[in-house]
């Protein structure tokens, strides 16, 4: 369920839908959301005038949090800045600058305010650094980035380009895991048959798997990526998914004819 007050958006919106795969959750992305000359006044306020940016802790690598989802891209000497306008275990009352952003803040209509902050990422002497999968939203933020809370809605306003982008999991990530277990499978079952099977699903759209096979005397090995037709996931509350599996060859060849 959206929380934009669409209402009170810019005149020159553009607005699109983009489904993250793997889940029955919708992006919503709006360009242009605010007016031009209101847009460049927070920009120039944020940017040029007297605003105060606070550094975090170094070490925020606990637990994996910025293990990069893309080899050779880790994080080091990650230094970030931020404000925080508001969160609701650590501030009784709203930052004195919140009526700079309020032209954004009229924009979403929560039922309650969870945190609202401005993140500064220093430059890096690495280009192209991608931080890791997190959820922005949690409850303990040291114990539990991992675990979003469901009833929490994320929006995110950039100030400039940045050169970045935001990353969501798909199922692209699902055949990169794919493929790094069968690296391995390779050199294991390499007397073996190997082969990559995609079968469609019946009766789910156009839901199909991706299958790297190896053959046995008696069975298979599989590593099997399965892509959920989006429709069909949304009504059935599934969601992809990464599945190894050592079947007997009659139990493969029935779900083979099954399909």
């Amino acid at each position: 369920m959206t929380i934009i007050n669409k209402d009170i958006l810019g005149p020159n919106v553009i607005y699109k839908k983009v489904k993250l795969k793997g889940t029955r959750e919708v992006a919503e992305i709006y360009d242009n959301c605010l007016d031009q000359h209101v847009f460049q006044d927070i920009q120039n306020k944020i940017f040029y005038q007297n605003f105060p940016w606070y550094l975090e802790a170094d070490d925020r690598s606990y637990q994996g949090y910025h293990k990069s989802p893309l080899k050779n891209y880790e994080i080091t000497n990650h230094t970030q800045f931020n404000h925080l306008f508001y969160h609701v275990n650590d501030r009784a009352s709203w930052s004195n600058y919140t009526p700079w952003i309020n032209p954004v803040l009229n924009i979403i209509n929560p039922r309650a305010w969870f945190r609202v902050k401005a993140n500064y990422v220093a430059s890096s002497h690495k280009s192209n650094i991608i931080r890791g999968w997190h959820h922005d939203a949690c409850g303990d933020m040291k114990n539990t980035h991992n675990k979003g809370w469901p009833e929490c809605k994320i929006a995110v306003l950039y100030i400039n380009t940045n050169n970045g982008y935001t990353e969501f999991k798909n199922i692209n990530d699902c055949h990169e895991m794919q493929n790094e277990i069968d690296e391995d499978f390779k050199e294991i079952f390499k007397e073996s048959n190997r082969r990559i099977d995609i079968i469609k699903y019946r009766d789910s759209g156009n839901s199909s798997t991706k299958q790297i096979v190896y053959d046995l005397l008696s069975g298979s090995v599989v590593i099997d990526c399965i892509d959920w037709d989006q429709s069909f996931s949304e009504t059935s509350d599934r969601s992809d998914w990464l599945n190894v599996a050592i079947d007997e060859k009659e139990y493969r060849d029935w779900l083979i004819s099954s399909s």
